[in-house]
């Protein structure tokens, strides 16, 4: 709604808290959010924020990632219409 820091009924800031899909290289670096941008969406390769460092991933072989994460991320990666 625009309003999340200051006005939110849920006690914390969803537009900071939530995992965030960011839509090119430029997004991610202006944010400071946990999340990840696909970078080759054939071979499944996604740079990928989380705990304060990046990594670049590819999801097949991901270790780094936990489970429920790499899993969302396989989801856009099967359903998003991104043109990446």
């Amino acid at each position: 709604c625009g309003n999340c820091a200051t006005f939110c009924p849920f006690g914390y800031i969803p537009y900071r808290d939530k995992f965030t899909l960011f839509g090119d290289a430029a997004e991610m670096k202006a944010s400071e959010n946990a999340g990840f941008r696909v970078l080759d969406r054939e071979s499944a390769r996604v740079r990928v924020r989380l705990d304060g460092r990046e990594y670049e991933a590819a999801l097949g072989s991901d270790t780094q990632t936990p489970g429920p994460l790499r899993a969302l991320m396989e989801a856009v990666l099967g359903d998003c219409p991104c043109s990446v």
